[in-house]
């Protein structure tokens, strides 16, 4: 006979605090995902700045 393996099945699901952690950390994500676009536009901005002084 087999053993009964329990996996931390939750006796409730607090639906509203799954969605506002996922809202959560999916913002985190998107403000560090611009915030990094953001610094790599200004950077090549102003090597073309500079590349284009140099002509």
């Amino acid at each position: 006979m087999g053993h009964t393996v329990y996996h931390g099945v939750a006796k409730h699901v607090y639906f509203n605090k799954e969605v506002a952690v996922g809202l959560t950390l999916g913002l985190i994500a998107g403000v560090a995902w611009k915030w990094n676009h953001w610094g790599h536009r200004q950077s090549q901005q102003a090597y073309y700045a500079e590349l284009s002084k140099k002509r």
